[in-house]
């Protein structure tokens, strides 16, 4: 249930509002223009039933609570692979891939997935149903410079030139190289996963063919670009659905905020939490990302209920309320959802990001921005014109000021248009995934499928070919990225059209008595996870069946481009 705390204007009665079922309303004892929202939503639930977790930066909160158990660490050994820190290189220094096995549904003749490396550490190794049908073995690994796999001891500058995304790819293509050494049985290599790692599997299918047979790629950013305003509006179409006076007070919100910045910038940050941005070099860019991603989280996560029930009592209400009403709502809002430290983050910090170089754990922050300031951008500024979710002030001159003073880069290393446009004609900008066998996913409410097969995506036309680049944009109120509040019905569903495509192409689970056994020492741990009753094994019609009992089960490997 939820609990509003109002406090009406001055001299006039207490309205009514419109709540969510079951909220109670109280009337507070509090300066005329200040309004409370205090959230006691029934987010927090005993698991997960989707395939993405947020990242560490949204971990807080109520939001970060109800998807505790995808980031908690698994039962298997961490295993170690060595490899060339440079593959260009044949004579320099090498360094320890980590990676989790999951074979507790593998049998012998049965294809090989790799769960794709994310932006974040790894803590487990799952097989979803699709992986369980088809009788797979399922490895994960750790991506280079996230977590505690760090080439040459730390992530200085001068050592991120090894964090690209052709090294990970290429980690990933002797890791497959490793195993199909092991197990000579393994027909067929799939590449899977979400977000940035789902735009990596469709990367290495185009790239290394002769490696690997497929790819399954859920929101997968395929598009370089230098600045992403998509990102923005596309949150904000979302949040007029299914009523639009959420998206009408969220812009109303971020336009205070906006206002605030210039007129009482000091106070509306303390308002925050955020005292350290007050004098900190980069602390406005870090502040105004920090509001955007506020409301980002939320609708990109399956969330965006919880951001417009916490502003539900504000609808209708704008020309009564102040700028500071706004920010007091929006704030009470974050530290809801987010956690009262969502501020206090390295993610919101560059000069964090800046000096936490010598850890012996990556700053996933620093490692995920390195990414994007020298090869990705996607940086999510605010759209010049029409309404935004995100102060219009960060601008893209002002994030590439950052990528500056975080790596202290020389500026030809730093991301540009010339390079953007090198990057999508080497990978297809998402208009040619140059490479049969690839499934892309895209979910109706996640803003990063704007930069995904965007042609598609925005009906303009459909020039992906017709068997072998199967394209499914799921449409529902709350579908955020890689599937995050989705009906679990509709995921088993399109756990079934994945099994459906790789059979297709020839990649189907073994007979029971196919194949021959690993080799003699094969390292690897049997996972502890294993499917609930009903859950799909091989039959295709398997996943449909288990819906109700068994929705799909978190992988590690999809995280989050944030």
């Amino acid at each position: 249930f939820s609990i509003w705390l109002v406090a009406p204007p001055r001299r006039r009665r207490p309205q009514r509002l419109p709540m969510a079922p079951g909220s109670i309303l109280l009337p507070a004892r509090a300066a005329a223009s200040t309004l409370l929202v205090l959230l006691l939503s029934p987010v927090v639930t005993a698991d997960v039933d989707v395939d993405a977790v947020p990242p560490a930066h949204f971990g807080g909160g109520a939001v970060g609570r109800k998807f505790a158990q995808g980031r908690a660490r698994g039962t298997q050994e961490f295993l170690y692979l060595s490899m060339p820190v440079d593959h260009q290189s044949t004579t320099g220094p090498t360094w320890k891939l980590k990676y989790l096995l999951e074979k507790s549904h593998f049998a012998p003749g049965g294809p090989l997935v790799v769960s794709m490396p994310g932006e974040g550490p790894l803590s487990r190794c799952r097989a979803n149903q699709m992986m369980a049908s088809l009788r797979a073995l399922v490895v994960c690994p750790e991506h280079r410079f996230f977590g505690d796999s760090i080439p040459l001891g730390n992530s200085s500058t001068a050592n991120l030139r090894y964090l690209t995304v052709e090294q990970n790819l290429a980690d990933v293509a002797a890791l497959i190289k490793h195993f199909r050494e092991k197990y000579p049985s393994i027909p067929k290599v799939v590449a899977y996963g979400g977000s940035y790692s789902g735009a990596c599997a469709s990367w290495i299918r185009r790239s290394k063919p002769d490696v690997v047979d497929a790819a399954i790629a859920q929101s997968p950013p395929l598009v370089a670009k230098l600045a992403f305003p998509e990102y923005d509006t596309s949150n904000l179409v979302a949040l007029a659905s299914p009523d639009t006076r959420c998206a009408q007070v969220v812009a109303a919100s971020m336009q205070a905020l906006e206002r605030l910045l210039v007129s009482e910038r000091a106070a509306l940050m303390r308002a925050f939490s955020a005292s350290y941005h007050i004098s900190s070099d980069m602390g406005e860019v870090d502040f105004m990302y920090g509001l955007g991603d506020s409301v980002a989280g939320a609708v990109q996560y399956g969330q965006k209920d919880m951001l417009c029930s916490a502003l539900a009592p504000l609808y209708g209400r704008q020309h009564e309320l102040t700028d500071w009403d706004y920010a007091k709502s929006f704030a009470n809002y974050t530290f809801v959802a987010w956690g009262k430290d969502y501020f206090n983050q390295c993610f919101y910090n560059s000069t964090c990001m800046r000096d936490s170089w010598r850890d012996p754990v990556a700053q996933d922050a620093r490692s995920w921005y390195w990414i994007t300031c020298t090869q990705l951008g996607y940086f999510q500024t605010a759209p010049q014109k029409g309404l935004a979710t995100r102060p219009r002030a960060l601008t893209i001159d002002r994030l590439l000021d950052q990528c500056r003073y975080v790596f202290g880069m020389p500026e030809a290393d730093l991301i540009n248009d010339e390079k953007v446009k090198a990057w999508n004609d080497r990978f297809g900008g998402g208009e040619d995934l140059g490479q049969t066998n690839i499934f892309v996913t895209d979910y109706s409410d996640d803003p990063w499928k704007m930069a995904s097969v965007t042609s598609e995506v925005l009906r303009s036309s459909w020039p992906l070919l017709l068997e072998t680049q199967p394209f499914l944009l799921l449409t529902c109120d709350g579908c955020g990225h890689c599937g995050a509040g989705v009906p679990g019905a509709r995921t088993a569903s399109i756990m079934e059209q994945f099994v459906a495509a790789l059979a297709s192409w020839g990649i189907t689970a073994p007979p029971a008595s196919a194949g021959d056994e690993p080799k003699q020492g094969v390292d690897g741990t049997v996972a502890a996870f294993a499917l609930q009753p009903g859950a799909p094994m091989a039959a295709l019609g398997g996943a449909r069946r288990a819906a109700s009992a068994a929705p799909a089960r978190p992988v590690a490997g999809l995280a989050l481009a944030g």
